[in-house]
């Protein structure tokens, strides 16, 4: 299973998209009893709005992930995004290497 993103807009930031998002899939996440291999991530850089979703996420989100138009992606390093849902050191992430 793959890496999703979830992509927003400045637009989407002001109207609270991304409280929504991360919202859903905490309820998601909990529903499945939290997997350690199932998490949230978001991009810290300034201005970038990329919300992150590991293959384990991807398994019990994809439906959630398809409303908020989630494409595939390559894998972030660990030290590229920031945890907002999930086991933050679970080894079962997938992670990029780093560079």
């Amino acid at each position: 299973m793959p890496w999703y993103k979830v992509t927003l807009t400045h637009a989407d930031i002001a109207a609270q998209k991304h409280q929504f998002l991360q919202n859903a899939f905490t309820l998601i996440a909990t529903s499945h009893h939290a997997p350690k291999d199932a998490a949230m991530f978001f991009d810290p850089t300034i201005g970038v709005h990329e919300y992150y979703f590991s293959p384990g996420a991807v398994l019990i989100a994809m439906p959630m992930l398809a409303t908020y138009c989630g494409v595939e992606c390559d894998a972030p390093a660990r030290s590229s995004v920031r945890l907002l849902v999930g086991h933050d050191k679970s080894e079962a992430i997938p992670f990029a290497p780093e560079m």
